[in-house]
């Protein structure tokens, strides 16, 4: 891969978009090489996946804008079709996807950033979607994602307006999950959670995170009892309650 690098550690993977001279912008070359990632399985030891930005200037400071002076309406309309369905399989991938912003995360790097599980902000974050100073509006998911997040007033005062926010405010708002002071720190954060996740249940992770992501209403309590229902009936669970009631650490078999 030449846009992203895909480095694996002891208990989590770093996908990294490394086009520093180009403030990390997305272009059809890093959409290809994301989508091959998040479209397979990490190593068995990878609990969750890293996505940040090479440098110390961007996450991603939106799509590269030179490949948008030759395109049809249509080819458009397919690009940004595309765009979404790559970044949905993130949104939806098997493990816990984390977004370490540092520096601009603009247009299609917010974009980018909104299709992680997770975000952590290091304080010198700054998210926006700027695409109507173009004449264009966000098309990789941003105005679906966004007002889920921060509701639709404030989703259209930032999107409309163009406005930027940084890190503090983003954290208050509900865009960002964690503030952290750097990239170091943010590393860490990510590394220690990694970590106590290896020595949970697999399949109950699994299950958990996938009510988390797709319940909602009636049908989330019935998805979270379907699947309390399944980690009931796993090995995982009968190993964790008689180490639970021997005063034991659980060895899972799926952990």
């Amino acid at each position: 891969m030449n846009s992203i690098q895909l480095i694996h550690h002891e208990h989590y993977s770093v996908l990294t978009i490394n086009r520093p001279q180009a403030l990390n912008a997305l272009n059809a070359e890093v959409f290809t090489e994301i989508d091959s990632v998040v479209s397979a399985k990490l190593p068995d030891s990878s609990r969750l996946l890293l996505v940040t930005g090479s440098g110390e200037k961007a996450f991603a400071a939106g799509a590269d804008i030179t490949e948008f002076t030759t395109l049809s309406g249509e080819e458009a309309r397919n690009l940004s079709q595309h765009g979404q369905k790559i970044f949905d399989k993130l949104e939806n991938y098997y493990l816990p996807t984390i977004a370490l912003i540092h520096g601009y995360a603009l247009g299609g790097g917010l974009e980018l950033a909104l299709a992680c599980q997770m975000r952590v902000l290091t304080k010198k974050a700054v998210m926006g979607l700027p695409e109507l100073n173009l004449g264009l509006i966000p098309g990789y998911g941003g105005t679906q994602r966004l007002p889920k997040l921060i509701g639709k007033g404030q989703a259209l005062y930032y999107t409309l307006g163009s406005e930027n926010m940084d890190a503090d405010t983003a954290i208050k708002n509900g865009l960002g999950d964690f503030l952290v002071e750097d990239q170091h720190e943010g590393v860490l954060f990510v590394e220690k959670f990694a970590s106590r996740l290896s020595g949970k249940s697999r399949i109950a992770a699994s299950l958990a995170q996938e009510a988390i992501l797709n319940g909602g209403g009636a049908s989330g309590f019935d998805l979270e009892s379907a699947n309390f229902c399944k980690a009931f009936e796993s090995e995982d669970m009968r190993e964790g309650v008689a180490a639970f009631l021997e005063k034991r650490k659980p060895i899972f078999q799926h952990s």
